[in-house]
């Protein structure tokens, strides 16, 4: 079998905006983080930043926007 692939494949996926849902573990863990050290919204995406990127970087899909964090 022989199949052809034709598109461009060598753009990078970092021009995607859209964000990951937060579900799950992942969001019990950024809530009780949140209550528990009794910091805004806003200071844990700054964390989690810091905790996954570099500087100059652009903003990952897996970190939360301030909304989905909000109670």
């Amino acid at each position: 079998m022989h199949c052809l692939y034709i598109g461009n494949f060598n753009e990078t996926h970092s021009k995607c905006i859209k964000k990951r849902r937060l579900i799950g573990p992942a969001k019990e863990k950024a809530l009780t983080s949140i209550i528990d050290n009794n910091i805004a919204c806003e200071t844990y995406r700054e964390k989690e930043a810091h905790r996954l990127m570099k500087l100059g970087d652009p903003e990952p899909a897996i970190i939360p926007s301030s909304n989905s964090l909000r109670l």
